[in-house]
């Protein structure tokens, strides 16, 4: 026989706010577009529990549900890889996701600062320590995909955000998969970035791996203290004879230390089994370009970054069009100020009601 239970003892009240809805959430800007969907600043408005924080600003990644059935699993991917992580400060994580009739959406951190790659158009060629603490920075984030088994495969300066600490945040794993899968290699990532084995399999002495954002890495590195990308041409086969070939070169006027040459070159090595970061990334951090770097801190955060962005001015982010309602019908895009009513930027008023 069970027991009524005592209505004097009460319930206790979970203190947490409850999951946001996509209600909860309004569009202001349009960060990016791309071919499958696009990417927007949001912000939240919903006021109804005493954990809330109205205004509060994240990024939202809208890919449309027809391109996601069309290939299920190459286009869902980053949504379930995402979504199995733990949280690293190094790597955009998903908070929430939501759906509609029309898209699937994935609420993230925002980092407002801009790219790297736009670091380096603006402040280029970065001095040598400022070179060696973003490098640190995208060691911890492979570092962190490496204990869960990733491969990045798209690692170039876009795809990697400068947050307001200065630190820097790895994005975009659309083309992410875990390390030894069956899933396509051949020809993934951008030209400039591609291993030579996603290129040429032939002459490798191993299989496809997470070695092929190394190879990246040390792209990105020689572009950080150069300002210039390490393998050029006018068109794509030019990029890839050049990688095959592993024909890059200095500019003239760059002074470039032997310790960071042969970082370089490591990590540019053609032979994946022979390249720094094959046998993981404490390999590469014992490299004695990095003998100033203490990892625990770095991981921690605790050293200041050598550029703190300035504050985020959201009206910078005005470079592409707003989306229309009917395009995300589950979330609510915010009415523009008057004086922007007739910028093309912006949705007609009209549509929005």
């Amino acid at each position: 026989m069970h027991r009524r239970p005592d209505p004097s003892i009460k319930r206790p009240v979970d203190p947490r706010a409850p999951p946001l809805k996509l209600k909860d959430l309004e569009c202001v800007r349009s960060l990016g577009k791309g071919v499958y969907g696009r990417v927007l600043l949001v912000r939240t408005r919903r006021n109804i529990h005493p954990m809330d924080k109205p205004g509060s600003m994240y990024a939202m990644k809208v890919l449309r549900k027809k391109y996601i059935r069309m290939d299920e699993a190459a286009k869902n991917y980053e949504r379930r890889v995402l979504m199995t992580l733990p949280w690293s400060p190094f790597v955009s994580t998903i908070i929430q996701t939501f759906y509609d009739e029309r898209n699937l959406y994935m609420l993230t951190e925002l980092a407002p600062c801009g790219t790297l790659r736009s670091l380096i158009s603006a402040r280029g060629p970065l001095p040598v320590t400022h070179s060696l603490f973003y490098l640190s920075n995208i060691i911890c984030a492979l570092s962190f995909l490496e204990a869960h088994g990733i491969a990045h495969r798209d690692l170039k300066p876009d795809n990697i955000l400068l947050g307001e600490s200065g630190y820097l945040t790895l994005v975009d794993f659309g083309s992410a998969t875990v390390e030894h899968s069956e899933k396509e290699w051949v020809m993934i990532g951008t030209p400039c970035y591609q291993a030579p084995e996603l290129l040429s399999p032939e002459g490798q002495t191993v299989g496809f791996s997470k070695a092929i954002d190394w190879w990246a890495a040390g792209c990105i590195l020689f572009e950080m203290v150069t300002r210039t990308v390490a393998f050029r041409g006018e068109t794509n086969p030019q990029v890839h004879k050049k990688i095959l070939a592993d024909d890059y070169h200095y500019p003239s006027k760059i002074r470039v230390g032997k310790t960071l040459k042969s970082l370089i070159s490591a990590l540019l090595t053609r032979d994946a089994s022979k390249r720094l970061g094959y046998n993981g990334a404490s390999e590469v951090g014992k490299h004695p370009w990095f003998k100033t770097v203490n990892w625990g801190k770095m991981k921690d955060r605790q050293y200041l970054a050598p550029y703190i962005p300035s504050e985020f001015n959201l009206q910078k982010w005005h470079t592409e069009p707003m989306p229309r309602q009917h395009e995300i019908p589950g979330l609510a895009v915010v009415r523009p100020p008057y004086e922007y009513t007739n910028d093309n930027r912006f949705p007609d008023p009209k549509l929005l009601e």
